[in-house]
């Protein structure tokens, strides 16, 4: 764990780093799985909320939202134009935002919200509004995922589409000399 400046933590293990600001986290990780036989049936990132919580998704063909409430729900997870997915809360909202290079296969939004066991379900077995991206029959196994993660205040409405932007798009910062104003020194004289 590192403190630099204004950056919350910085955290690096093997190829993996992870930055987290005060309402941002990004992480990203390379993923290299040649050495394994055969070919990889699917891979998917995404984040399970706690038994019982409850909210509304969204992602880029769910605009109006789903309730997050344990009981399945009807989801468009195609077309996957845009990698994002917003879980709002009463306390707040999370945006996860993502590139997925070299990967190939059929990408889509995953979505699941179901309250019933699940022995095939990692953690408590259930899921509350888990939510993310995935890739089946990917075509490569060496590939980059970059995830951000915004979280910001307050029960929002759909924020997705922005925040992906914000993303795709940082701000550029560019310093350039001042060439219209000329710099004297000062001269002193003793009397």
């Amino acid at each position: 764990l590192l403190k630099d400046g204004v950056v919350r933590t910085l955290v690096k293990r093997g190829g993996t780093v992870t930055v987290s600001y005060q309402s941002y986290t990004s992480t990203t990780f390379p993923v290299d799985l040649r050495s394994l036989p055969g070919s990889l049936e699917q891979v998917r990132t995404s984040v399970d909320l706690g038994n019982g919580v409850t909210g509304t998704y969204y992602d880029e063909n769910n605009a109006a939202g789903k309730p997050i409430d344990g009981v399945p729900d009807n989801v468009t997870a195609t077309p996957f134009n845009q990698a994002w997915r917003q879980v709002t809360v009463g306390n707040g909202s999370n945006i996860q935002v993502a590139t997925l290079t070299s990967l190939g296969g059929t990408r889509h939004h995953y979505y699941k919200d179901n309250s019933a066991v699940d022995p095939q379900d990692t953690g408590d077995q259930r899921s509350f509004g888990d939510s993310g991206f995935e890739v089946t029959n990917p075509t490569s196994k060496l590939f980059t995922i970059t995830t951000g993660q915004y979280f910001i205040p307050a029960a929002q409405g759909n924020q997705g589409a922005t925040y992906n932007q914000y993303f795709l798009n940082p701000l550029q910062v560019t310093a350039t000399a001042e060439s219209q104003f000329q710099t004297y020194l000062p001269t002193l004289s003793r009397n």
